[in-house]
């Protein structure tokens, strides 16, 4: 994914309210339920998110409705939900109910349910995955740009220079589990003005999902794609397979991925209201 500093949007993983027919699951039967709709959840998009969370490094609740659905639900300023199974209408309309106490949502389930909430009234937003499975860079790539120097972002204090900061602690739930479970790089200029930064978004199951800025005032300079191809070096020496999605209609993202050695995956629908 790729973002200016203004225009970065993002959604916690985490919801404590519980309604009928919906359950969270306990830890003791975690695992066997979990192991029973193992594909269900491998065919959802955003892995990297949704193993995240599976592995409890990206903090979050899974709620189990009973049969066979699993709902893994988010909130910031909107609700999100990422939906695995096949619910019954009366499960349905539960969900529905659940995200309808929110003035704003955002849904990611099988294609067969979705023709439920856009009736209800959301709106679709195609998207793009992108996998990377092998490098491509030339000795070029990797010389940092004339007065600019990389940096890991490996102390909170770097970590609070990046536009992403505060809505990444946020998903994280804390700075400090970002810097334990997830990395990334800035690149600072001579006067130490942070002008681009690449993290992992998302992390698990040795995916790391990327997300990408750079400063209104320094965009055209080929930072993003030069931290980007930085970044993804570093995925592939922590045995990590690099991940990359953005909406169908944003070029610059689409273009960014392709120059740093990405192909097209397969595409997904967000459902937003």
């Amino acid at each position: 994914m790729i973002y200016t500093f203004k225009k970065i949007k993002v959604f916690l993983i985490i919801y404590s309210c519980l309604m009928s027919g919906i359950t969270l699951i306990a830890e003791n039967n975690f695992d066997q339920i979990l192991e029973t709709h193992k594909q269900f959840l491998a065919q959802l998009p955003c892995q990297a998110l949704v193993q995240g969370i599976l592995e409890k490094r990206i903090p979050g609740q899974i709620l189990y409705l009973e049969n066979e659905p699993i709902c893994i639900l988010m909130t910031t300023n909107r609700i999100g939900a990422v939906l695995a199974g096949q619910p019954n209408e009366q499960q349905l309309k539960t969900i529905l109910e659940l995200l309808s106490k929110h003035e704003k949502s955002l849904l990611i389930c099988p294609q067969s349910l979705q023709s439920f909430f856009m009736e209800h009234g959301y709106a679709v937003q195609k998207r793009m995955a992108f996998e990377c499975t092998s490098p491509r860079y030339f000795v070029k790539d990797f010389m940092c740009p004339d007065g600019y120097v990389v940096q890991p972002i490996n102390s909170i204090d770097i970590f609070k220079q990046c536009s992403g900061f505060s809505a990444k602690t946020v998903l994280w739930g804390s700075p400090e589990n970002f810097l334990e479970n997830s990395f990334g790089y800035v690149l600072v200029s001579q006067e130490g003005k942070v002008v681009a930064e690449c993290y992992g978004a998302w992390c698990g199951n040795d995916m790391c999902e990327i997300v990408v800025a750079t400063h209104p005032d320094f965009q055209g300079n080929g930072f993003s794609t030069f931290l980007t191809k930085h970044f993804i070096h570093e995925c592939f020496a922590r045995n990590v397979t690099p991940l990359w999605s953005c909406n169908c209609d944003n070029a610059a993202s689409i273009k960014v991925a392709l120059k740093c050695g990405f192909k097209v995956k397969n595409y997904y629908t967000w459902l937003m209201k």
